[in-house]
């Protein structure tokens, strides 16, 4: 009689840790670099271990693409997660809900900008306080590659409702 309880409480135990797993591995953001964003496979762009003065030195020694640059569709719709340094586009002092993501420190500022694949508009869920622009900063959210013209550049994808962490 004791082996059918037993048998359910341990059924439904682990029928409970399955779907948690589940739900965790589907809450969780999918990690990506910018290097999964190009098709440019000569491109190796490593915003982690850039310095801030080799950023801007590379942004200006670099010359606009010739040939087409395309977009990558395989992340719509996913929640990724990515680093990168803000262009800010709108801002009231020091707290800012909509900028650029890009690869590298300084880009956007100078001629030639990064090609719009290497660069994401981001706008978050709460104003966010960026005090030095040269500090790369973490975006999780729900990506989509869409085309956007602002007055700092083109971006070929957006993150809306995004999280920042520093």
């Amino acid at each position: 009689m004791t082996l059918i309880p037993m048998t359910f409480v341990l059924f439904t135990l682990s029928t409970f840790e399955f779907s948690f797993m589940l739900s965790t591995a589907k809450s969780a953001p999918l990690e990506i670099t910018w290097d999964q964003l190009t098709n440019d496979k000569n491109r190796r762009l490593r915003p982690e271990k850039v310095s801030p003065f080799l950023g801007v030195i590379t942004g200006l020694l670099a010359r606009p693409l010739k040939q087409p640059v395309h977009l990558i569709n395989k992340f719509n719709g996913r929640k990724i997660k990515i680093s990168g340094y803000p262009v800010p586009i709108h801002f009231k002092g020091f707290k800012v809900r909509e900028f650029l993501l890009v690869p590298y420190y300084g880009a956007c500022i100078h001629v030639p900008p990064p090609p719009h694949n290497q660069i994401i508009y981001v706008v978050t869920q709460k104003p966010i306080r960026i005090m030095h622009l040269a500090n790369a900063i973490t975006v999780i959210g729900y990506f989509q590659s869409v085309n956007q013209s602002t007055s700092w550049g083109n971006s070929g994808y957006q993150i809306l409702k995004g999280i920042i962490s520093h």
